[in-house]
């Protein structure tokens, strides 16, 4: 980095930290992105010397090759890591993309900004000046909408499988008696499908017996 550079060289220069390339944030898992390296080699001839190149299709002089890596994840600076740079070291951070155009306004017009700022602190009889603003914070890069999942919505079987519950008879809680015959059933099935089951199966009946014994028990103590 040439920080300690300029701070030597041109101590008076206003800087500004940039970060290029914001698109390949998102880019680096488009489809359409990665096609591109598909069919390519990662081992790139340069004038006969075959090369393994870690960076991403930068242009050469035509006796050379393009890169051909796509871009990592691990390759990728997010904002907060630049801005935490920025903020160590003092100075401003923008992003730029030449493929959306995303900032490259702001960097030019807060760039022009800092430099008249510090123009004013050299020159403070100029009154033109004054009205100069600090650089301006941006506004945050919004990658586009990604491409909505398709979404499958199966048919209901509510019917096929309440109908398997009742032929298999699985898991029954509740024998219902009719003369000399009884049915399996779910309580909960009886109490979905009728008022009167579900009244009958919801009441406590331990409860209710306990009253009645003790009413009992006070009329013959009476």
């Amino acid at each position: 980095m040439w920080y300690p550079e300029i701070r030597r060289f041109c101590p008076q220069t206003p800087i500004l930290l940039v970060g290029c390339k914001s698109d390949l944030r998102y880019m680096y898992k488009d489809e359409a992105y990665l096609s591109f390296f598909r069919d390519r080699s990662p081992f790139v001839s340069i004038n006969g010397v075959i090369e393994t190149l870690p960076l991403w299709f930068t242009s050469v002089t035509p006796s050379r090759a393009r890169l051909s890596r796509p871009t990592r994840k691990s390759d990728l600076m997010m904002p907060d890591q630049a801005r935490a740079i920025a903020k160590e070291l003092g100075i401003y951070y923008y992003e730029t993309s030449v493929l959306t155009y995303y900032g490259v306004n702001d960097v030019f017009e807060n760039a022009i900004r800092a430099a008249l700022i510090a123009r004013r602190g050299q020159r403070f009889w100029m009154t033109n000046l004054k009205k100069v603003q600090r650089p301006l914070l941006q506004a945050p890069f919004l990658p586009p909408k990604p491409v909505p999942a398709e979404l499958y919505i199966a048919g209901s079987t509510y019917t096929e499988n309440m109908q398997t519950l009742w032929l298999t008879q699985t898991y029954t809680d509740i024998i219902l008696v009719a003369g000399s015959v009884g049915f399996s059933a779910h309580r909960f099935m009886l109490a979905a499908a009728s008022p009167a089951f579900h009244r009958l199966l919801t009441t406590d009946l331990n409860s209710d017996m306990g009253a009645r014994s003790s009413s009992e028990s006070s009329m013959v103590s009476t």
